[in-house]
């Protein structure tokens, strides 16, 4: 979780009122070739490295949010991962992204070759919104663009790289960072747990321990039926409201003082509702893809951002170390089917022989991925926490699309998420088959 700004324009200090928020370990100003390069770092991955990293002897400037979790295999002595970055684009080139496995958005200038690159990951967990043209403004949040100039910005699309060229301010290239396999050939959920398992794991923080919010649910029990298989320290926070309150108390059995359960009072929805106006980074979801809601609704009033709210600012008591927290996002929108999620749409019916046939069905990059990313990124930013997404693992959702139909669509009679559920069962952690939501 860290914050930018890239402006050739000056920059206001109102600008910072919000996106500091996501950086409070240090501010980092510099100006280069007539641009404006600031940086909010939350410090959690290697050695504390102030951004931007500036090559001077290729004349490469990079700052970036998110992590890189392949960061030694790219540079065995690195420092952090933002210089595996830097390695990445010397070695491969425009491709460079393609070799970054991560949660991350770049902005990448190379002033030799005169090209700046605007990059997300595969499904654009991190906000990132820009304009090149006349002038460059690019920031992680919209807010801080229009607190610098009044324009319209556009936010960098999901598994996309963005290639400008510097002189004539623009877009000469673009590519897509990875396109999934659709072969529908495993017979077997072993490698789809290997992978699960690694997509938990490689987010576990180097110097903190983490923070779940445990649901009754599948996507929330997988991962911390496998934090506690493996021995990680956690903190697991509960509400009891809305849930299955035996399977509740069956995982606080298993997790003990660690799994911590919490009630929210209507005035204290009112409190944190005002929190998020003077703290957040305002943002919609955005129903008009759907059929049956086809509304666009404030974010900072759902109940589940006023809970998320409480259970951060909890934690924060607890552990004032506790920087990082797990997110179940890209479960449902990916692997859940349509009777279970999103009011009957945006998922798919049955998985078919032919995923050509339904690939990428509306809530797979857009749609409900999109619309809870925002909730997560910018409450967590608020609370300077860094969110991280195993369900939306490049290599774990792979795993997934090659399943065959019948492993996606059905686990002992049930069509409830059956490669997840499969995994709770074989692990015998408690789990019950019905889509409750996190709903305070």
């Amino acid at each position: 979780m860290c914050g930018i700004i890239v402006s050739s324009l000056d920059v206001p200090e109102n600008s910072y009122n919000l996106i500091q928020k996501r950086g409070p370990d240090n501010t980092s100003k510099i100006t280069y070739n007539n641009i404006h390069f600031i940086h909010f770092l939350l410090h959690l991955t290697g050695e504390k490295t102030i951004q931007p990293i500036i090559d001077n002897d290729n004349d490469i400037i990079c700052l970036f949010n998110g992590e890189i979790y392949n960061y030694k295999e790219i540079l065995p002595n690195a420092k952090s991962d933002v210089y595996s970055i830097v390695e990445a684009y010397k070695k491969y080139g425009n491709n460079f992204v393609k070799y970054l496995d991560g949660e991350f958005v770049i902005v990448l200038f190379d002033f030799r070759k005169n090209i700046l690159f605007i990059c997300s990951d595969i499904f654009k967990t991190k906000p990132l919104f820009y304009n090149i043209g006349k002038d460059i403004v690019i920031a992680s949040y919209e807010s801080t663009c229009k607190s610098i100039n009044q324009n319209n910005y556009y936010q960098i699309e999901p598994n996309k790289v963005l290639i400008f060229d510097l002189n004539e301010r623009i877009l000469i290239d673009s590519y897509t960072i990875y396109d999934f396999d659709l072969l529908q050939n495993k017979n077997s959920y072993d490698d789809f747990y290997v992978a699960l398992e690694k997509a938990i794991l490689k987010r576990y923080p180097e110097n903190s321990k983490p923070l779940v919010c445990l649901s009754s649910g599948s996507d929330s029990g997988i991962i911390a039926c496998c934090l506690n298989k493996y021995k990680k320290d956690a903190l697991y926070l509960s509400f009891s409201k809305n849930e299955n309150l035996d399977v509740i108390l069956q995982r606080k059995n298993i997790l003990g003082d660690s799994h911590i359960l919490l009630n929210l009072e209507d005035n204290e929805k009112e409190n944190w509702f005002q929190y998020l106006y003077r703290s957040c980074e305002p943002f919609n979801w955005d129903w008009t893809y759907h059929p049956k809601l086809n509304s666009i609704v404030n974010g900072f009033n759902m109940s589940s951002m006023l809970g998320k709210c409480k259970i951060i600012d909890v934690a924060k008591q607890i552990d004032g170390n506790t920087k990082v927290l797990y997110s179940g996002i890209g479960a449902d929108e990916v692997m859940a089917h349509n009777k279970y999620y999103a009011l009957g749409y945006g998922n798919v019916d049955l998985f078919p022989e032919n995923l050509n046939d339904v690939f990428p069905w509306p809530n797979f990059f857009e749609g409900t991925m999109k619309n809870y990313l925002k909730g997560d990124e910018y409450v967590g930013g608020s609370f300077s926490y860094e969110t991280r997404y195993p369900f939306c693992d490049k290599d774990l959702i792979q795993e997934f699309l090659w399943l065959k139909p019948n492993l996606k669509n059905d686990f002992k009679g049930s069509n409830y998420k059956p490669a997840l559920t499969s995994y709770l069962d074989k692990e015998q952690f408690p789990y019950h088959l019905k889509k409750c939501g996190f709903n305070v």
